[in-house]
């Protein structure tokens, strides 16, 4: 028969194993917490910079048409209509979303898909 030490030793042993691998199971799980959280960091970045370029794109756009106007010419994509510089699309500028934690707006199924972005764009922002 084995010595009660032994058997205490070996309840010791099989205690820290059992810690052990709890503690290894919380690390992968706080790991690919951080990877969620890292790569919703990125999302976002992504997101925030593609709309200060967008911001950006607008603003020259819209200096574009203001100077237009000033110097009263027409350009050549205003099919001559002097007044009417720009298309209607570019007119009505899209709305940017505004909520930091749904950064991204769902499209309706007409504009889903093939296109879906630009066709959001053409139809001022809307839908």
């Amino acid at each position: 028969m084995w010595p009660w030490f032994l058997s205490t030793e070996a309840l010791r042993t099989l205690q820290l194993h059992s810690q052990m691998k709890s503690s290894e199971d919380q690390r992968l799980h706080v790991e690919e917490q951080l990877e969620d959280l890292m790569g919703q960091h990125k999302d976002l970045w992504e997101f925030q910079m593609l709309e200060q370029r967008l911001a950006w794109e607008i603003c020259a756009l819209q200096s574009s048409k203001d100077q237009l106007l000033i110097e009263g010419g027409t350009p050549a994509w205003g099919g001559g209509q002097g007044s009417r510089v720009c298309s209607p699309e570019l007119q009505v500028l899209p709305e940017a979303p505004r909520n930091p934690h749904n950064p991204r707006r769902e499209l309706p199924a007409s504009q889903a898909g093939a296109g879906g972005t630009e066709a959001a764009f053409a139809a001022g922002g809307r839908g």
